[in-house]
C-alpha cells in the first residue's frame, strides 16, 4: 500500500471509504469501536504497593532487614527482649526510608498530572455533511478535519484543501519556522518528514491560513505515536551516585560477612556457644551497616526536590536530583530554552536624513524623536495592517494567534501604542492578495477617507523588485540606484546578524476591482526594512557563564541555519569560532566511532535531525560524559530518555517528552536548569558529607568491635542495644541536619566529580579512612588506658568509650561542613538544624549517663561516671577538630600540586 503523502486527494479518500463531506455520525462510531480512542497509549503504571516495595531493594536495606529477621528469631529462641528491641528499631528506620521514598515520587506524579493539559482536547470535525466539534479522542480515521490558525493538530491528516496554510512542526522536526502547506503535491514515497508538504501531522500547530484534511492515523499509528512507541525500547541507566554507592554497598557488605564469619568461627573455636557466638556477629554486622544512611539520602534528596520545584524545576525521581550534581555537559535545544520562543523586532531600516539602521525601539517614550516621522509612521502603520495575525485581550494581556514574524510586528506596533485592533477600525481592510511561495509576498488593501492604500510586506528581493520610488523624509521621491545599493547593504548588515528580513512597501489606488498580483503589486513606493530573531534570554548568558566556571560545557542543538545558529552562540558565550559549529548534513558523513573521538571539538549543532542528537548524547556518553539534555517536541524524547538526565519543558513540551523526562522545566528557562544543577551539586556534596561521617562511624565501630572481641576477649563491650544508640541517636540525627547544608561559596566553581569506581577513592575516601582510623585508634587507646591504667571496672569504660565515640561524632559533623575550608574559616554555627540536633543529640547522650541505675542503663551496657572521667572523654573528643584541620591541610596542599 502506498503512503497517503505519496497518493492523490481522491486515492486517500478512496481508499480510507470516506468523502470530502465525512464520515456519517454511525460510520464514525462504529470505527471508534473497532480502532479504539485517538490517544497514545501511556506506560503501564505500577501499583502503589509495587512502588512501595522498590524503596526496599538498596542492598543495605536488604542486609538490615536481613539483620532484623535474624534478630527476631534469635530473640524467640533465647526469648530476650533485647533482641527484639534491636529489631524493632531497625524495622523502623527501614519503614521511615521507604514511606519517604514513597511520598516523593508519589508527589512529583501528581505535579506531572497538572502538566499534562498541553493539547486542545476539541477539534472540527465534518460528520453527516455538517460542521460540528468533538473530542479530540473521538476522531477515528477517514474523518475530515477542518485546521484554523490557532490549532493544534489532532491526528495524522492528508490535506485535501490548504489555502495560505502554514503549519509549524517543531515539535516533531525541530524545525523552528512554519512550514508551507501545499495538498496538491505529489510526492514521492522516500521523502523525508519535514518535507511531506501534503500532510499535517498530530501535534503540530497551525500558525497561519486554513485548510481540511482527512485523517489518516490516530494514535500509536500517528508518526508521535510511533516516537512514543520506540521510547519503551530504551533502557534507564543508574545515576552516578547511585552506581558509586552500589559499588561501595557491596564493599562494605563483603566485608562485614567477611569479618562477621571471622568472629563467629573464632568464638566458636574458642569455647563460645553458637548462640552467642551468633549473637556477636550480628552484633559486628548492626555496628558497620550505617543504618541511617538510606533515610539521610532520602531524606536529603527530598528537600532538593522541593527547594527545585520552588525554583521552577519538577524532578521526577529521587535518583535524578543527585545526578545533576554530577552533569559534565548540558545539551540544550535553542528555541524557547536559550532564547525566548518569541520573535523580536531588533532592527529598522528606513530613508532618513543619514539612511542608517536604528536599533529597534524598546519603549514608548523611546518613539518620540520619531513620532513626527512620516517613514517611521507609515511603516509602523504597514507592519500591523499588512497582517494576519489575530489578537484578543485576556486579563489585559494580548493574545495573538498566527504566523510567529507576523505575531512580532503586531506586538512591536502595541508596544508603541498602534493597536492593530483599533488601526483596522480606521483603515478598513476591503481586499487582500495573500501571501504565496511563489511571490514570497502579501498585500492588504485598506480604505480610510476615500483612499485605498496597498500595503505590501514580503522578501527583500521580491518586494524592491517591485518598487520604482522611496519615501525619504516624510516624500515621495524615484527610487535611485544607490538607493537600492544602500537598501540591500542594509538587508546584509541585518542577515549577518542573523535576522530575519522583511521589506515593506505601499502605493494609493483609486479602487479596488479584482486585485491580482500583476495588476497592483507594481510601482510601490520603498518604506523600510525591519529585522527580526528570536532573541536570547537575558539571563542565560550569566547561566552560560556560570556553567562554563563550573567545568560544565554547553552544546546548543537547533533546526536553524549555520550562521543563525552561530550568531546566537557567539552572543551566549557559548562559542567564538565557526569552526565549532557543525550541521546535521556535516554529520551524517562522520561514522558513530569516529565522531566519538572529536565529538569534544564542537559546541553548536545546527539543522539537525532527532536522529542526530541521539548521536551526538550517545557519542559524549562514550567518552564517560555525565549528559544534560534538554527537549520539547516528541522527536526530542528519544535523545532525553537516552541522556543520564533528561529534561522536558513545561510549557512548549508533548507529553511525550515529559513522560521521558526525569526532570520538567515548568518556565522553559535554560537558566533554571543551572540553578537546579546548582542545587544539584548541593545534594550530591551533602550526600557525600553524610557518606563520610556515618561510613566513617561504621568503619571505625567494626575495627574497634572486631579487635576488642578478637583480642582483648571482651564480650561485653558494647551491646547492640548501644551501638544502635550511638549509630541513630549520636550518628543518624546528627547525620540528617547535614543535609540542611548551605551550598559552599565556591560550588559552581569546581570542575564536576568524576563518578567511577566506589567512594573509598580521591578526597571521600581519604576523609572516611582517615577519621575511621583515628576514631577507632584513639578508642582502643582509652579502653587500654581505662582498663590497665585508670582499672576501671568494664562498664565504666565502656561508659567512656561511649562517651568519646559520641562526643566525636558530634563535633566532627561540623568539620564535615567542607571538605577542604578550615573549619575557622567558615560561619560555623549558620546551619541551625545542625545546632539544634548537635545540642539535643548532646543532651540525650549526657543525659543517660547521668541518671543512675535502672533498667536502661542496664540494656545498654553503661553506667554513672566521675566527673574527671567525663573530662577525659570529651577532652579526647575535642582532638577530632585540630586532627582534621591537618587532614584538610594535606588534602589542600595536594590540590595545589595537581593543578601545578
Amino acid at each position: 500500500m502506498k503512503k497517503a503523502y505519496s497518493e492523490t486527494i481522491e486515492s486517500n479518500l478512496e481508499h480510507l471509504k470516506t468523502s470530502a463531506q465525512g464520515l456519517s455520525q454511525a460510520e464514525a462510531k462504529a470505527r471508534l469501536e473497532k480502532n479504539g480512542k485517538n490517544v497514545l497509549a501511556e506506560k503501564k503504571k505500577k501499583s502503589g504497593f509495587v512502588k512501595f516495595l522498590g524503596q526496599f531493594k538498596d542492598v543495605l536495606i536488604v542486609v538490615l532487614i536481613v539483620s532484623c529477621i535474624i534478630s527476631v528469631v534469635m530473640g524467640a529462641i533465647e526469648n530476650s527482649v533485647d533482641e527484639f528491641i534491636d529489631a524493632g528499631i531497625i524495622f523502623v528506620v527501614v519503614l521511615v526510608n521507604a514511606v519517604i521514598g514513597f511520598y516523593q515520587e508519589r508527589k512529583s506524579e501528581k505535579a506531572m498530572e497538572a502538566l499534562k493539559n498541553m493539547t486542545k482536547p476539541y477539534c472540527k470535525v465534518l460528520r453527516n455533511k455538517k460542521s460540528i466539534k468533538i473530542k479530540t479522542e473521538e476522531l477515528v480515521v477517514g474523518d475530515i478535519v477542518i485546521l484554523e490558525a490557532g490549532d493544534i493538530v489532532p491526528a495524522d491528516l492528508r490535506l485535501i484543501e490548504a489555502s495560505s496554510l502554514k503549519i509549524e512542526e517543531s515539535a516533531l522536526t525541530g524545525e523552528s519556522l512554519p512550514v508551507e502547506k501545499d495538498a496538491e503535491a505529489f510526492l514521492d514515497e522516500n521523502v523525508v518528514l519535514g518535507d511531506r508538504v501534503n500532510m499535517a501531522f498530530m501535534g503540530s500547530v497551525v500558525t497561519y491560513g486554513r485548510g481540511v484534511g482527512v485523517v489518516v492515523a490516530t494514535g500509536m499509528q500517528t508518526e508521535m505515536g510511533k516516537i512514543a512507541s520506540a521510547l519503551s525500547e530504551i533502557k534507564q541507566e543508574e545515576t552516578p551516585l547511585t552506581k558509586r554507592i552500589k559499588s561501595t554497598s557491596f564493599l562494605i557488605t563483603a566485608i562485614v560477612l567477611v569479618v562477621c564469619l571471622v568472629v563467629f568461627v573464632v568464638e566458636v573455636a574458642t569455647g563460645g556457644s553458637v548462640m552467642t557466638s551468633f549473637s556477636m556477629a550480628i552484633a559486628i554486622a548492626i555496628c558497620a551497616i550505617p543504618e541511617g544512611l538510606p533515610a539521610c539520602n532520602t531524606v536529603t534528596m527530598s528537600m532538593g526536590v522541593k527547594r527545585m520545584s520552588e525554583e521552577r524545576a519538577i524532578v521526577k525521581t529521587l535518583p535524578a536530583v543527585e545526578t545533576l550534581g554530577s552533569t559534565e555537559v548540558i545539551c540544550s535545544d535553542k528555541t524557547g530554552t536559550l532564547t525566548l520562543n518569541k520573535m523580536t523586532v531588533q532592527k529598522l531600516y528606513f530613508m532618513g536624513e543619514n539612511c542608517e539602521a536604528v536599533n529597534a525601539i524598546k519603549k514608548p517614550e523611546d518613539a518620540e524623536p520619531f513620532a513626527k516621522d512620516k517613514n517611521f509612521v507609515e511603516l509602523l502603520r504597514c507592519m500591523v495592517l499588512c497582517n494576519d495575525a489575530k489578537i484578543r485581550f485576556e486579563e489585559d494581556r494580548l493574545e495573538t494567534i498566527g504566523d510567529p514574524t507576523e505575531i512580532a510586528l503586531v506586538h512591536y506596533g502595541f508596544k508603541l501604542g498602534l493597536h492593530k485592533d483599533n488601526l483596522e477600525g480606521k483603515y478598513e481592510r476591503v481586499n487582500e492578495i495573500p501571501f504565496d511561495s511563489d511571490r514570497k509576498m502579501m498585500s492588504t488593501f485598506n480604505s480610510v477617507g476615500g483612499k485605498i492604500y496597498v500595503y505590501t510586506k514580503g522578501a527583500i528581493d521580491s518586494v524592491l523588485a517591485r518598487c520604482n520610488r522611496v519615501m525619504e523624509n516624510g516624500k515621495i521621491r524615484r527610487l535611485t540606484t544607490k538607493d537600492r545599493e544602500n537598501i540591500l547593504n542594509a538587508n546584509a548588515g541585518f542577515a549577518s546578524h542573523a535576522l530575519r528580513n522583511l521589506a515593506f512597501a505601499f502605493k494609493t489606488v483609486e479602487k479596488v476591482g479584482k486585485p491580482t498580483s500583476e495588476n497592483t503589486e507594481n510601482d510601490l513606493c520603498f518604506l523600510g526594512l525591519v529585522g527580526m530573531i528570536d532573541p536570547p534570554r537575558e539571563e542565560v548568558k550569566e547561566a552560560i557563564k556560570t556553567c562554563k566556571q563550573a567545568g560544565i560545557a554547553t552544546v546548543m542543538i537547533t533546526g536553524d541555519h549555520k550562521d543563525t545558529a552561530f550568531a546566537i552562540a557567539k552572543e551566549l558565550g557559548i562559542c567564538t569560532s565557526v569552526n565549532r559549529v557543525i550541521t546535521g548534513a556535516e554529520l551524517d558523513e562522520i561514522s558513530d566511532e569516529d565522531f566519538a573521538k572529536v565529538v569534544g571539538n564542537f559546541q553548536v549543532y545546527a539543522r539537525v535531525s532527532p536522529e542526530h542528537n541521539v548521536k551526538i548524547v550517545k557519542a559524549l556518553k562514550a567518552n564517560d560524559k555525565v549528559v544534560a539534555m534538554t527537549g520539547d517536541g516528541v522527536n526530542d524524547a528519544p535523545s532525553i530518555k537516552s541522556a543520564d538526565i533528561g529534561v522536558g519543558m513545561g510549557i512548549t513540551g508533548t507529553d511525550v517528552t515529559k513522560e521521558a523526562a526525569d526532570m520538567i522545566l515548568t518556565d522553559d528557562n535554560f537558566a533554571t536548569i543551572v540553578g537546579a544543577v546548582k542545587e544539584g551539586r548541593r545534594i550530591y556534596n551533602t550526600i557525600l558529607k553524610i557518606l563520610t561521617f556515618l561510613l566513617g562511624t561504621s568503619i571505625a565501630e567494626l575495627f574497634l568491635l572486631t579487635v576488642i572481641l578478637l583480642v582483648f576477649r571482651d564480650q561485653n563491650f558494647f551491646t547492640p542495644a548501644l551501638i544502635l544508640w550511638i549509630n541513630f541517636v549520636s550518628d543518624t540525627f546528627v547525620g540528617l541536619a547535614l543535609g540542611f547544608e548551605k551550598a559552599e561559596r565556591d560550588i559552581m566553581k569546581r570542575k564536576p566529580i568524576k563518578n567511577k569506581g566506589n567512594l573509598f577513592k580521591g578526597t571521600v575516601g581519604f576523609n572516611i579512612i582517615t577519621s575511621a582510623l583515628f576514631v577507632s585508634i584513639m578508642s582502643l587507646g582509652i579502653y587500654a588506658a581505662c582498663t590497665y591504667g585508670f582499672k576501671l571496672t568494664p562498664q565504666e569504660t565502656t561508659t567512656i568509650c561511649f562517651l568519646y565515640i559520641c562526643f566525636t561524632e558530634q563535633l566532627h559533623a561540623y568539620n564535615l561542613k567542607s571538605d577542604t575550608q578550615s573549619l575557622f574559616r567558615m560561619k560555623i554555627f549558620d546551619n541551625k538544624v545542625l545546632n539544634w540536633c548537635f545540642l539535643i543529640s548532646a543532651f540525650l547522650t549526657t543525659l543517660i549517663v547521668v541518671i543512675p541505675g535502672g533498667a536502661f542503663q542496664a540494656a545498654l551496657g553503661i553506667t554513672t561516671i566521675e566527673w574527671w572521667m567525663w573530662l577525659f572523654a570529651v577532652g579526647m573528643a575535642l582532638l577530632i577538630v585540630p586532627f582534621f584541620e591537618i587532614v584538610k591541610l594535606i588534602i589542600r596542599t595536594a590540590q595545589k600540586r595537581k593543578k601545578r
